[in-house]
């Protein structure tokens, strides 16, 4: 019996000590919306085609930088994709200084997660 409890406790330590509070309470992907004017206006993230607006889509957080909205007839727009600090990972810094979230991402969220574009004839 005492062994067991032994090993329990231990795996619970680990479990402590493995995780993060960001990477473990918000995740490593965070959803981002995007609409505009016009519909079904092309949305790119990084270059890459991920739908059209009204576009909600699920990104790895920290990894992508520029969203690019455009649609045959109007002038394309983009804009940087920022991150601030996700302060819940301040929580895990007395068991893991954080690594964990730094590492998986998890440290950062996007900054707002919400865009309308206005997009403009082409004249």
């Amino acid at each position: 019996m005492k062994r067991k409890l032994g090993v329990g406790l231990l795996a619970l330590v680990a479990v402590i000590l493995l995780s993060s509070c960001a990477t473990v309470f918000t995740g490593t992907k965070q959803m981002v919306s995007v609409d505009s004017n016009v519909a079904d206006a092309k949305v790119y993230i990084d270059n890459r085609l991920v739908g059209t607006t009204p576009l909600t889509v699920e990104l790895k957080k920290h990894d992508a930088k520029l969203i690019r909205v455009e649609k045959d007839g109007y002038t394309s727009k983009s804009l940087p994709l920022d991150s601030e600090y996700n302060y819940i990972t301040l929580l895990s810094v007395f068991w893991d200084y954080s690594t964990t979230d730094l590492i998986t991402g998890a440290a950062w969220e996007y900054s707002p997660d919400n865009f309308y574009v206005e997009l403009n004839e082409k004249k």
